[in-house]
């Protein structure tokens, strides 16, 4: 190891269910892996005392000075990390201290190359092992409607699918290896790209003067409505990217999945969009910030005609007033220029 740098994956958290769901599980000895706010800048950064800090503030939370002593004794560990580096690097720490009967589910989104690694540990020493990422971010978190893709053979998902079916809304067994990181992908993939489609539509609504509201009331009132989607049009239209799922993990995600599929015009136009939102400043802002550079509406100039298919705005009293007194006016030309 070089000098100067601490190992990574130390310190870290051992967290309560009722940080995911409203109603705690009942199951013994369960933990979850994850690493502080403080540790994600750099091995430097990962202090015992930072991690306690954190805990302080957390009812319900451990910190823990080493991966080894937070697992010790768990009988279902959950590791919900950033990155696939990371991800091996703890597992090679804890896998090795874990109970005969624990399971260890891999939760962090890494793709499938990365699953694969923490997968082989746990073969080569015996631990039951569950490839399990989720869909879904801080709202359905806190509120228990997380959607677990679910990797592993049928024996290990029974004995963790209890504290699985608190924790989320859906358990859905998808493969038997690491389909689970595989499918997570492509749900990320697709909801970066229906994100960054939406900001494009409204950006054509804005131009062809169709409001907003009647836009979402027909995809509603049909099968083309998708609520995440849906949801992202008042947050884009108020600019309001409150940290949910944040552009930097959507970018680390859409990587993996536009080097995966060759020669993808539309995964590598998705990608372009996110690197440029980055590079703007909302890295750690909401997916919907990929609408920071969409300019608001301007419908001067709009005449009668238009009128039908202008956006509210047009048909502020304001502009309604402004409107009726110039036909007004020119009706009474005539009688102004008349000659009694």
């Amino acid at each position: 190891m070089d000098k100067g740098k601490r190992k990574r994956g130390l310190p870290c958290l051992t967290l309560p269910s009722s940080l995911f769901s409203e109603q705690a599980h009942s199951a013994p000895r369960w933990r979850c892996v994850s690493e502080t706010p403080a540790t994600r800048y750099g091995p430097g950064t990962r202090t015992e005392n930072k991690a306690r800090a954190v805990a302080e503030h957390a009812p319900g939370v451990t910190a823990a000075r080493a991966v080894g002593d937070a697992v010790s004794g768990a009988s279902v560990v959950i590791a919900m990390l950033r990155d696939g580096d990371t991800v091996a690097e703890v597992a090679s720490d804890a896998i090795g201290r874990l109970d005969n009967d624990a399971v260890w589910v891999q939760a962090s989104t890494v793709g499938p190359r990365h699953a694969a690694a923490p997968a082989g540990l746990a073969r080569d020493h015996g631990v039951a092992y569950l490839d399990a990422p989720v869909s879904g971010s801080t709202a359905p978190a806190r509120q228990g409607k997380l959607v677990w893709l679910v990797a592993g053979s049928d024996g290990v998902l029974a004995r963790a699918c209890p504290l699985l079916d608190d924790l989320g809304s859906s358990v859905l067994h998808v493969g038997t290896e690491v389909e689970g990181s595989t499918v997570k992908l492509v749900v990320d993939a697709w909801m970066a790209a229906s994100t960054v489609a939406m900001s494009n539509v409204l950006a054509l609504c804005n131009v062809l003067g169709v409001d907003h509201t009647t836009f979402v009331r027909v995809l509603e009132a049909g099968p083309l409505a998708m609520p995440y989607e849906l949801q992202r049009v008042g947050v884009m239209d108020d600019a309001s990217y409150a940290p949910g799922f944040a552009v930097r993990l959507a970018l680390k995600d859409i990587e993996p999945a536009s080097a995966a599929a060759a020669a993808s015009p539309l995964l590598q136009a998705v990608r372009d969009r996110l690197e440029a939102t980055v590079a703007a400043g909302h890295d750690n802002d909401d997916l919907a910030a990929v609408d920071y550079s969409r300019k608001p509406p301007s419908w001067s100039g709009c005449g009668p005609s238009v009128r039908s298919r202008c956006s509210p705005c047009c048909r502020s009293p304001h502009r309604i007033f402004t409107r009726r007194f110039r036909i007004f006016a020119g009706m009474m030309e005539p009688w102004r220029t008349r000659q009694f």
